[in-house]
This record gives structure tokens, sequence and C-alpha cells, in this order.
């Protein structure tokens, strides 16, 4: 089973690594709601954009859902023999969207929603904050690994949704697919809108942590108080003077002088 979920989660990061890695330099791959959500919030993106984003990333987590369902509909069809259920044994709509372990309580899933998303937004904002000189080209490696960690280590309560678009648009989609109303009347009504407002919540505060605690702290230019020249003082001090003589020895002639 370990090996399993295991499975699952790389095979999970590696297609996030690539979709990070198409849309990097086009949008900024906002593939997440609470991601742009936290962007917006810190005056990173407008209004506009951010509900451009939105309705992007829905339609594209639906029609992701919709592919995923035609290409395994058969595998799906002879495991529940074509009765589709959310719950039991021969439950299938958690492939699509996540579903709470039974020890999970409505709190304890919003405290896990907006903590793990917490954590991932503080990820993201140390990776992408140009300040910390990390270059765009391995971003993508280290969100989709910062990701992996989080599915690691906080999947166990309810499947490390941290992305309304992941979650809202495939339950969606399994509404109208044969699944029914149960996606949405799960436990009560108490669990399909927790991995989509938390993850909102838990994303503003991940971001407003980064910033109270590491991005007020640093200056605009990180070279204006940083030297990241690997030479010692001492040698740059007698290369800087050396560099000042052999200047004055081109404009003024040997050591300064007119003779």
């Amino acid at each position: 089973r370990f090996i399993d979920y295991f499975g699952h989660t790389l095979g999970w990061i590696v297609a996030l690594f690539f979709a990070i890695t198409i849309g990097f330099r086009s949008s900024g791959s906002h593939l997440n709601p609470a991601v742009s959500f936290f962007q917006l919030t810190i005056g990173n993106i407008s209004p506009l954009r951010f509900l451009l984003f939105i309705l992007a990333q829905n339609l594209g987590a639906f029609v992701g859902a919709a592919i995923t369902f035609v290409v395994y509909y058969e595998a799906i069809s002879a495991f529940d023999g074509g009765l589709r259920s959310v719950h039991g044994p021969n439950a299938t709509a958690g492939i699509f969207a996540t579903y709470p372990s039974e020890h999970l309580s409505t709190l304890g899933a919003c405290v896990d929603q907006t903590i793990a998303t917490a954590v991932l937004c503080i990820g993201i904002g140390t990776v992408t904050d140009k300040r910390n000189h990390i270059p765009m080209f391995v971003q993508p490696v280290f969100i989709a690994s910062h990701v992996m960690l989080i599915g690691l280590a906080q999947a166990w309560n309810a499947g490390y949704a941290i992305n309304p678009a992941r979650d809202f648009a495939p339950r969606l989609f399994t509404s109208i697919a044969g699944w029914g109303w149960d996606v949405f009347e799960f436990n009560d009504y108490h669990w399909f809108w927790i991995p989509v407002l938390c993850p909102m919540l838990g994303g503003s505060i991940g971001a407003w942590l980064y910033q109270a605690f590491i991005g007020f702290h640093m200056p605009d230019s990180v070279d204006d108080q940083l030297n990241y020249d690997c030479r010692p003082v001492k040698t740059m001090e007698i290369e800087e003077k050396i560099a000042t003589h052999q200047e004055q020895f081109d404009n003024n002639g040997y050591c300064g002088s007119d003779h």
C-alpha cells in the first residue's frame, strides 16, 4: 500500500512539474486559485487577472477529469460494475476529488487544509521571491518537490487537495458523470466546501507569514547589502588597488608621472 501511495504521489509531482514548466514563461503557471489569491493579496496580479485565472484553472481541471474518465472508463466500470459510488468498498469518486478519512472531523479537516496550503504558499513565496536569487529554470523543480513533501507528510487526513480548482471542478464533473449529488452531499455537506474555502484562507496566511517574517526584512536588492563574490575580502582589496594603478598608468603614464 505504501509503494502504491508513493508511486501515485511521485506521478502526481512529475505531472505537476511539467505543468508548471509549460506555462511558467507565459503566465507564471497559475494552476492553483489559492496561490493566485495570495498573489492578489500582495498586489502581484490584478483582480481581473485573478478572475480569469480562476476560470481557466477550473476549466482545465474539469477537462482533465473528463479525459481521465474517458481513458479509464472501462477500468472504472470493471471495478464498480457500473454502479458509481462515493463511499464503500467499490467507491471510485476518490479518483477525481478528495474525500476525508473516517477519523477526520469537520474542524480537523479545516485545520488540515488551511495548514497544508499555508505551508505550500510559504514555499512558493520563498522560491519565487526574486531577492532569493533562485534561477527561474529550476523553480518548477523546487515547487514540485515542495508539493511532494506536503503530499508525503500531510496527505493521510484528506489527500492534500490544497487546490480549490483541482478538487471542485472534478467533483462537479463526477456529479454529472454518474456519481450524482452524493459527491457534494458526502458527510452531510461537511466536506465539499472545505477543500475550496480553506486553501484560499491558508494560502493567504502562508503568503503573509512569509512576508512578515522573511520578505519585509529583506532589502529590495540583496546585492546592495550582500557580496556574493567568493574571493576573500583581502584579495578583492588588492585587486582593486592594482586596477586603480593600472587605470592611472593607462591615463597618465608610468606611476602616474608625466616623465
